[in-house]
């Protein structure tokens, strides 16, 4: 069995891999994250872990929990990444390694021009062009991260459940539909405008793929987005993993 860790800002997610398929998945809160969390796989056996992170100052605990456990765990750095997939990016010690695989992943699979939006903590759109170089796109803050600046910042105002939306009107009759208004359709519209004008200056960029934690939940309210793919950085950090042991 395989494992795929991709330490985030908000979650720690962990695939178990048979063959090319996820037949477990586990998600770790980041903040205040201990070893201690990992303890329920102490009596697991793994051939390999494959580690991608965008937060340092816990990678030390995770690599060397399952360093005790089996003989091939790979922290993956950006150049790692960039071993597969040339860039126009100019500011690589910045570039979050998430954003890299995910674009090797897509442009595997789809062997187009593309754009990938990753609906986290962050909302990163990144752009790789017909003959798979990556070329940079845009960040903006996550749904969510807005929802609870509003949320903190005021007193009468709920957060929103995005697992129960139902129907959205744009012209909300409570306060709780126009939060949903304003929040999904106006961050749908976000995604769209973006979208937009990155295809203005990028023609060849032909397909959308979305993925991260609320990819399902915004799609069905934008007109831009193709494809979900819901574990697209796992599948891309074993990619990576697999290409990089092959070299």
């Amino acid at each position: 069995m395989i494992v795929c860790i991709d330490i985030g800002n908000t979650n720690i997610v962990l695939a178990c891999f048979e063959n090319q398929k996820i037949v477990k998945t586990y998600r770790i809160a980041t903040k205040g994250f201990s070893a201690q969390k990992l303890s329920f796989l102490e009596n697991e056996k793994f051939e390999k872990v494959f580690i991608a992170s965008v937060v340092p100052s816990i990678n030390s605990k995770i690599v060397d929990f399952f360093k005790k456990r089996t003989p091939v765990v790979k922290l993956f750095s950006v150049e790692d990444a960039l071993s597969l997939m040339p860039s126009d990016y100019k500011e690589h010690s910045n570039l979050g390694i998430d954003r890299i695989i995910n674009s090797i992943y897509a442009y595997d699979k789809y062997k187009e021009g593309l754009i990938v939006v990753d609906l986290g903590t962050a909302t990163t759109f990144d752009v790789v062009s017909k003959k798979g170089v990556y070329e940079g796109g845009a960040i903006t803050f996550g749904i969510k991260t807005a929802m609870e600046t509003l949320f903190y910042n005021t007193e009468k105002l709920k957060l929103i459940d995005f697992k129960n939306l139902g129907e959205i009107s744009v012209i909300g009759k409570t306060t709780k539909e126009c939060l949903k208004s304003g929040i999904v359709l106006g961050y749908a519209g976000l995604v769209d405008g973006l979208i937009q004008k990155i295809k203005k200056q990028k023609k060849e960029a032909k397909i959308v793929v979305a993925c991260g934690g609320l990819a399902t939940t915004i799609k069905p309210f934008t007109i831009a987005i193709d494809y979900v793919e819901e574990n697209l950085t796992l599948y891309g950090l074993k990619l990576l993993g697999e290409k990089i042991n092959e070299a």
